[in-house]
């Protein structure tokens, strides 16, 4: 006997622009900060790139899991927009006793 899961989610994201009054300067454009730890720790900053107005954001993920303590799934991520398409996937083999 063994047990399955399976589960799902989509996320639609919507970024609206601040309003200016009139007469105003316009917004500053988009800095973006992002970093990285792991082995090899990295920074890196990036100014002026644009940001996607509309995106959808995914998650699938599958499991089955076995009596004797074995179990084996794998997930799926994405991020998909007119500006950035990314996906990363992962899986995994695990045993408790």
């Amino acid at each position: 006997m063994s047990a399955k899961w399976l589960r799902a989610a989509l996320l639609g994201a919507h970024r609206r622009r601040p309003r200016t009054p009139p007469g105003s300067p316009a917004p500053a454009r988009a800095t973006s900060a992002r970093a990285a730890t792991g082995a090899l720790a990295a920074s890196f900053v990036v100014n002026g790139a644009a940001q996607a107005r509309d995106a959808a954001l995914t998650t699938a993920s599958a499991e089955v899991k076995w009596r004797n303590g074995f179990a084996v799934g794998t997930t799926f991520e994405g991020g998909f927009s007119n500006v950035t398409r990314s996906c990363a996937g992962r899986g995994f083999l695990r045993h408790v006793w």
